[in-house]
């Protein structure tokens, strides 16, 4: 861990909001921000070659103070990457946000995760694909996506829909609504959900803030399913993210003689894997469906298990307060919620909220 406080870090991606690596590079360069602060000089006519980039750098070094203390000041909340809430997936890939600011139920960020992508001019093959291949996931994954239109808003909509979790990765502020007629989605996501971005409140969204951001998308999540994508789509830019993180990539065939379909067959030839069900993903992280009628509650639960089923009740309870409650880290506590929901012991609710079955 860096010795950055969080105020340093949010300092790092204010800078470099738009440039991951040079952020990264100052934090990697620099142990301590005094140290940057110190040789910012030499920083600026070593790493940026370019006369207008170095002016833009010291334009934007000199204004940071401000944009600090009026997001400081209107309470934008934001976490640092050595928070323990910063979700660890995002964290091992090779550019994460020194800071993500966010607005909603930031534990939804810890949960597992499938990106869901896809043309932004989806098709009802496309809506057919969310109800029967995402909708079944959403008891074990919340749903990751860059509420764009056509498949991210699908896929947003199903999640919310169905009592399952959603978080939006944008390309934008948070203060910023963007599609407009994403609007009340938004609204939504916020109540619901999660929404997730590395650009500072007030920036509005330039084309290549969105290539930019799909890193985030793919990054947060164990797998990226790709929904109907052109030969040149952002959608293929997420899974080629995923893949150079290591994450899996799964692909949806199509009509061959479709333009929407040509993205994901070529993720398929490059292997990719064909999906035709939920089961095959499920199968994929061995998680077996949820049995049809209640188990009883035997004491040969494993012990961190049984900690979790205590502090159930037939009224739903947040992630936050069962974090409080039984005191195990995040990610053991999720994946503790997971088995007891697998096997019939609990029930997730909107807004990643559980209770006994």
């Amino acid at each position: 861990m860096n010795q950055y406080t969080r105020d340093e870090l949010l300092k790092v991606q204010l800078l470099c909001f738009d440039n991951p690596k040079r952020a990264n590079r100052i934090i990697n360069t620099f142990p301590t921000y005094s140290s940057f602060e110190s040789n910012v000089s030499a920083f600026i006519s070593d790493t940026i070659k370019q006369h207008q980039h170095q002016s833009h750098f010291k334009n934007r070094l000199d204004r940071l103070q401000t944009l600090f203390n009026k997001i400081k000041a209107e309470s934008h909340k934001f976490i640092s990457i050595n928070d323990s809430q910063y979700p660890t997936l995002l964290k091992e890939t090779a550019t994460p946000p020194p800071a993500l600011f966010y607005a909603g139920n930031i534990s939804l960020a810890s949960t597992p995760q499938i990106a869901v992508v896809g043309s932004r001019k989806s098709t009802n093959y496309a809506s057919r694909v969310i109800d029967r291949i995402v909708t079944p996931l959403l008891p074990f994954f919340s749903i990751t996506s860059g509420l764009a239109e056509g498949v991210d808003t699908l896929a947003h909509t199903a999640a919310l829909g169905n009592g399952g979790s959603t978080i939006a990765v944008i390309g934008n502020g948070i203060d910023i609504i963007y599609p407009i007629k994403n609007k009340t989605l938004y609204e939504k996501i916020i109540n619901q959900g999660l929404i997730l971005s590395e650009f500072p409140p007030g920036t509005y969204g330039k084309p290549h803030h969105f290539p930019q951001r799909n890193r985030i998308v793919s990054g947060l999540a164990k797998s990226t399913l790709v929904i109907e994508a052109s030969r040149k789509s952002g959608a293929l830019i997420t899974a080629y993210h995923a893949l150079d993180q290591n994450r899996d990539v799964f692909a949806i065939p199509g009509p061959i003689d479709s333009s929407s379909s040509e993205g994901c067959h070529i993720l398929i030839q490059e292997g990719g894997k064909l999906i035709q069900s939920h089961t095959d993903i499920l199968n994929e992280y061995q998680i077996k469906t949820p049995p049809t009628k209640k188990m009883a509650v035997t004491p040969n639960l494993p012990q961190q298990e049984t900690i979790v089923i205590k502090h159930l009740s037939q009224s739903p309870a947040s992630i936050d307060h069962l974090l409080q409650q039984t005191q195990l880290p995040i990610q053991s506590l999720l994946q503790s919620l997971t088995i007891l929901e697998v096997n019939g012991f609990a029930k997730r609710h909107p807004g990643q909220q559980f209770s006994l079955l």
